[in-house]
């Protein structure tokens, strides 16, 4: 005998005592199980966004099935006037849309690329300062130690050491304007030690350099 409170779960038929008066299944693994059958998940007529017919389907279901709904995924995009431009490097025209039609001038990045490495580089950039060799002479390994080992590897602009990273060695009279007499370019007395970031303000920014501050 079961008490006046006993209920029959919903899915499994078994009696149980329910802990609130709108319990209907005995266990969530009932409701769960009730919630995957056909009864429970085909019990909505529903009209297919698809084909337009009526089929019975969970209350959120939306296409009757999977032919439908793998047509109805795809939409097409929004369109929008386009017009064609040149590239300014290979000469193919390219679409675009009227707003951007001023400031789009490549077809692809990799003409952007190609177009800005042949006129923004070498003499046409902004920072150019008139070139010069890579090749700073036998002796440059030799000094730059020895300078570091003078300013004790620490920059002479702003303070900052090393901390287990060589600093830049400088020349403070840029090497170019010896015209390829190294032994002199590569004097102590004109070399100095600078952290990176001012060694790029003393190369890039004409900040100031110094003989020796510290």
């Amino acid at each position: 005998m079961h008490n006046s409170n006993t209920k029959k779960c919903l899915h499994c038929s078994n009696a149980f005592n329910p802990h609130v008066a709108s319990q209907i299944y005995c266990t969530r693994n009932c409701q769960r199980a009730y919630n995957r059958t056909p009864q429970k998940q085909n019990k909505y007529k529903r009209i297919c966004k698809g084909c337009g017919k009526e089929f019975n389907g969970r209350k959120d279901s939306r296409h009757c099935g999977k032919s439908c709904s793998s047509k109805s995924v795809w939409q097409p995009r929004r369109t929008f006037e386009v017009v064609l431009k040149e590239c300014i490097e290979c000469g193919d025209e390219f679409r675009v849309k009227p707003s951007h039609f001023d400031r789009r001038k490549y077809c692809s990045r990799k003409c952007m690329g190609e177009y800005k490495t042949k006129h923004y580089s070498g003499k046409n950039s902004a920072h150019w300062k008139g070139g010069g060799s890579y090749y700073y002479g036998a002796n440059w390994r030799k000094q730059k130690t020895t300078v570091r080992k003078r300013d004790g590897n620490k920059c002479q602009i702003c303070g900052k050491c090393g901390s287990g990273v060589l600093v830049d060695v400088h020349h403070i009279q840029p090497f170019k304007t010896f015209k390829g007499d190294w032994v002199k370019a590569n004097d102590i007395n004109n070399l100095i030690c600078l952290c990176r970031q001012c060694h790029s303000d003393v190369e890039r920014r004409n900040k100031p350099c110094p003989k020796r501050l510290l």
